[in-house]
């Protein structure tokens, strides 16, 4: 089992609240099988998570916070907007 699959299924037997553990099970629909390279927009999120932007960013937050993920930001010069990557 790969470390990312193993990740997976960590999240599932985890304590982490509900809305968390859906919002990291449906991050990691977009990441490759290292568990990196994922771009989804919070607003995607909430549609994936049939949830409000408001509640993603809060529990994107918390996973952070616990170490579930890593949120770093990417932009492109000149650009006055970034986007999110998360591992």
């Amino acid at each position: 089992m790969s470390e990312f699959y193993s990740w997976r299924s960590a999240v599932k037997k985890s304590d982490l609240a509900m809305p968390t553990k859906c919002m990291l099970m449906m991050l990691s629909t977009y990441m490759n099988d290292d568990g990196d390279g994922a771009f989804p927009s919070m607003e995607q999120l909430a549609i994936d998570c049939s949830s409000s932007k408001r509640t993603i960013v809060t529990h994107v937050q918390h996973a952070v916070d616990a170490g579930w993920i890593i949120r770093t930001r990417h932009g492109y010069a000149g650009r006055k907007w970034a986007r999110n990557e998360y591992k």
